[in-house]
C-alpha cells in the first residue's frame, strides 16, 4: 500500500504533491489575507479561503474547545463537516505566565500548522488514515510572532474509548488488538504518535484499520528511533485502559502487546519482556496517579 510521496521543503511548497491509494493529494500555497497557507487544490473553491479572519467569527460555528492557546470549531459546510484549529501559542503558559522559552520556540519554529498537514497527508498516502488536511496556514504578527489555523475533515466514526465502553470484557480484546496491530504498522513506517490515546484513535473495522485523530505532535522520522519512545505509546494507551475500566486490566496489557509483536514478527521473549517492562511503568502510574486522574474523569463526565 506505500506510494511514491514527494514532500518538498518550505522553499518549494508550490507544488507539494502526495500520492495514496484512493487518489492523489495535491497541495498548493497561497497568500491569503496575510496568511501564507497551503491548501488542498481539490478545495480551492473552500468558503474560509475567501476570508480566514471572517471564517473564524463564524456564529454559525460550534466551538469544540476554547482555551488561552487554541480555539477548535466545528462547522457544517457544502463539502461536509470540517473542524478548524485556531493556535495562538505553544501552550497555555506562554499566554498566561509569559513563559519566554516557549514563545521563543513557537516564534522561530516552522509553521505548527503545515508541519501537521505534512505529516497527515504522509499518513494517509502510507495507509494510516487520519481526518484529510484541508488547510495550514501562518501569519506573522507584530515582532514576527505567528499565529496559526489548521482546518481538516472530520471522520464520522466512534473513537476506540466509546466502543471500549460498549463492549463486554469478553469482546474487548478484539479491539485492543486491533489498536496494538495499526500502532505496530504506524511505528514500522517511522511514525510515532504525539498522544496514543483510546479517544484519539476511531477503529474502523469495515477495513479492520484505525483513523489516528489529535496528531498536532505526531512525527515522522526519517531514521529509526529508539524504542522506549514507541513504548510511549503503548504505555499511555495502556494505562487510559485503565482509567476506562477504573481498575488495572493487566491482561489487555497483554493483548495489546501480543499484538503489536506478532505484527513485528518478534519472538516470544522480547514480547514476553516489553509486556512485563509496560505493565511495570503503568502500575508505577496509576498507583502514584489513580486518584487525581479518577476524579479529573467523573468530573469531566459530570460537566453539562
Amino acid at each position: 500500500m506505500n506510494q511514491t510521496t514527494n514532500l518538498m521543503s518550505n522553499s518549494q511548497l508550490s507544488a507539494e504533491k502526495i500520492r495514496f491509494s484512493a487518489g492523489e493529494l495535491r497541495f498548493g500555497s497561497r497568500c491569503l489575507n496575510g496568511w501564507s497557507a497551503l491548501v488542498l487544490e481539490d478545495w480551492s473553491g473552500f468558503a474560509p479561503l475567501q476570508d480566514l479572519d471572517a471564517w473564524m467569527k463564524d456564529t454559525a460555528s460550534e466551538i469544540i474547545k476554547d482555551t488561552p492557546c487554541r480555539v477548535i470549531l466545528k462547522s457544517r459546510t457544502p463539502e461536509g463537516v470540517i473542524y478548524t484549529k485556531y493556535m495562538r501559542a505553544q501552550n497555555d503558559g506562554v499566554i498566561q505566565k509569559h513563559e519566554i522559552f516557549p514563545k521563543l520556540k513557537w516564534t522561530l519554529a516552522p509553521s505548527r500548522a503545515q508541519r501537521i498537514l505534512k505529516t497527515t497527508a504522509m499518513m494517509i498516502a502510507l495507509g494510516h488514515p487520519c481526518p484529510v488536511p484541508l488547510l495550514g496556514a501562518r501569519r506573522r504578527g507584530r515582532f514576527g510572532y505567528p499565529h496559526e489555523i489548521f482546518i481538516s475533515t472530520e471522520v464520522a466514526l466512534p473513537t476506540a474509548e466509546d466502543d471500549f465502553y460498549q463492549r463486554t470484557e469478553a469482546t474487548r480484546p478484539e479491539l485492543i488488538r486491533l489498536c496494538g496491530r495499526r500502532l505496530a504498522a504506524l511505528h514500522r513506517d517511522g511514525f510515532i504518535h504525539g498522544d496514543f490515546l483510546p479517544r484519539n484513535v476511531c477503529p474502523d473495522w469495515s477495513n479492520k484499520t484505525i483513523f489516528y485523530l489529535d496528531n498536532d505532535r505526531t512525527k515522522r522520522h526519517a531514521i529509526p528511533q529508539p524504542f522506549f519512545l514507541k513504548r510511549r505509546n503503548l504505555a499511555q494507551f495502556c494505562f487510559n485502559l485503565y482509567l476506562l475500566a477504573e481498575t488495572p486490566v493487566e491482561q489487555l496489557v497483554d493483548e495489546l502487546v501480543a499484538a503489536y509483536a506478532e505484527e513485528l514478527g518478534w519472538p516470544d521473549k522480547r514480547r514476553s519482556a516489553e509486556a512485563m517492562t509496560i505493565k511495570r511503568q503503568v502500575n508505577h502510574r496509576w498507583t502514584l496517579h489513580k486518584t487525581d486522574e479518577l476524579r479529573r474523569k467523573h468530573q469531566q463526565q459530570n460537566t453539562p
